[in-house]
């Protein structure tokens, strides 16, 4: 959806309103990822693994961080951002994008 959208702002001739295509990793990350923390530490790290390969008994792990206050606030703004860009179209964000 976001390469439609994308390919709809350069066609309009708004290509500073594109969004960052890897805001979706960012929700991939969120919602498919593991959290892992020590007993004890007020640490917590966030885990993304791919797909096993076919069989294959391991994963690699595609993502991995530390989701540390500075962590947050910085996810917190790269969607913030993006979602700016889509309250600057016309109609409030209404766009046909098919």
């Amino acid at each position: 959806m976001i390469d439609r959208f994308n390919k709809k702002m350069a066609a309009v001739a708004r290509a500073d309103l594109k969004i960052d295509p890897t805001i979706a990793d960012l929700r991939d990350v969120l919602v498919h990822g593991r959290v892992l923390g020590a007993v004890g530490s007020p640490s917590l790290w966030i885990f993304k693994f791919g797909r096993p390969a076919a069989n294959q008994s391991s994963v690699t792990t595609v993502f991995a961080s530390e989701m540390s206050e500075e962590w947050f606030t910085a996810q917190m703004q790269r969607v913030e951002t993006e979602n700016k860009k889509v309250g600057q179209l016309p109609g409030r964000g209404n766009v046909r994008i098919s």
